[in-house]
């Protein structure tokens, strides 16, 4: 967590005083009113926190009680400082039914960008693979994805943005998931942005 090292506004403030566009990946239990005012005046353009499902959800995946309600708080500083705040979302099997619930969320807390990952298998997501969605659970989802986005805009939600990443080492699921990117381009245009990396490549 960034927000823990003791010179996180030193470095950030530096960053940004290099003419270097500064943003904060958290997860937002940290994120007071003091942490967000700081941010603010330091000229950081973005906030991004992570969750990984709705409340008892998330509370199990970061095994601790009341990590999503401070996530949620952390999101409130932000907003209520003006800082541009968004939701990070790393789809599994035990989270991806959720994604409904979490565009409700968006729409009620007026968060105009979420970011949706695919589980990256390095350090503690190596134990994890049997987490990861199938290419049809895949589908379900972008598509779910592109659903709710369309509907936002089409709601007149303003910039809202929604968008899907996707770190893949073997190449039938990074072939997969850029074909599934390819069909959300088509219906949803520059509504939904869409990332696969494969090796060093990266098609968007």
């Amino acid at each position: 967590e960034p927000l823990m090292h003791p010179r996180i506004f030193d470095l950030m403030d530096h960053a940004v005083k290099s003419g270097m566009r500064t943003a904060l990946s958290t997860n937002g239990t940290l994120m007071d009113r003091k942490a967000a005012e700081r941010l603010k005046s330091i000229g950081v353009s973005y906030v991004g926190i992570s969750i990984d499902g709705l409340g008892a959800t998330h509370d199990r995946f970061r095994n601790r009680d009341g990590a999503f309600r401070a996530a949620m708080e952390g999101v409130r500083r932000s907003l209520e400082s003006e800082i541009k705040v968004g939701l990070r979302f790393t789809l599994t099997k035990d989270n991806f039914m959720e994604i409904n619930g979490v565009f409700d969320l968006l729409k009620t807390m007026g968060i105009h960008r979420i970011c949706f990952y695919h589980l990256a298998y390095s350090g503690r997501g190596a134990k994890l693979r049997n987490s990861t969605l199938s290419n049809q659970e895949t589908r379900q989802a972008i598509d779910l994805i592109i659903s709710r986005t369309s509907a936002l805009h089409g709601d007149g939600f303003g910039t809202f943005r929604a968008g899907a990443k996707r770190h893949a080492r073997d190449s039938e699921n990074a072939t997969f998931f850029l074909n599934t990117a390819r069909i959300a381009e088509q219906q949803l245009g520059f509504f939904l942005l869409v990332y696969v990396y494969k090796g060093h490549q990266q098609s968007e």
